[in-house]
């Protein structure tokens, strides 16, 4: 828990006041400036938590939003997965498992990076968000991490 969130309720509401005539008169980046300028000056430091209506980390006072008052996105553990490499023996067939498209007509001869000539490559896993955003397999290349489309 924030220090900031044992401040009186009478303080936490001049504060946002402060921070929300900030928004109001300069935007968003002058009121997160405000914020930071203020955390730099006081023990009990206003949280920055993700805001999706503002679309990025804000000044929160007891989970909302200071420049919009939109509830924010409450911090939680961070968590961590940790990729297997196992060996794909046809990735074609694996990917495309309706055939109708070669290695070589997806990646050039012999698979190799554009970037830096090797060619030894992991599939992204599906969860994440290039792949599901695209709906295509990606690969990235072991040597360098360049990406790409299968």
């Amino acid at each position: 828990m924030s220090k900031f969130n044992k401040v009186s309720v009478t303080e936490k509401n001049r504060i946002k006041k402060l921070i929300y005539a900030k928004y109001e008169k300069n935007g968003l980046i002058s009121a997160c400036d405000w914020a930071s300028d203020f955390n730099k000056n006081h023990i009990a430091e206003i949280p920055f938590e993700w805001c999706v209506a503002c679309d990025n980390h804000t000044p929160s006072i007891d989970h909302e939003c200071t420049c919009c008052g939109q509830a924010t996105k409450v911090p939680t553990q961070p968590q961590f997965y940790q990729a297997v490499l196992k060996p794909i023996k046809d990735v074609i067939k694996h990917v495309y498992p309706q055939g109708g498209v070669t290695l070589e007509e997806r990646m050039g001869k012999n698979a190799s990076c554009a970037e830096c000539g090797e060619n030894k490559w992991w599939l992204l896993p599906s969860e994440g968000v290039a792949v599901a955003q695209s709906g295509k397999a990606y690969c990235e290349c072991l040597n360098c991490g360049s990406k790409t489309h299968l």
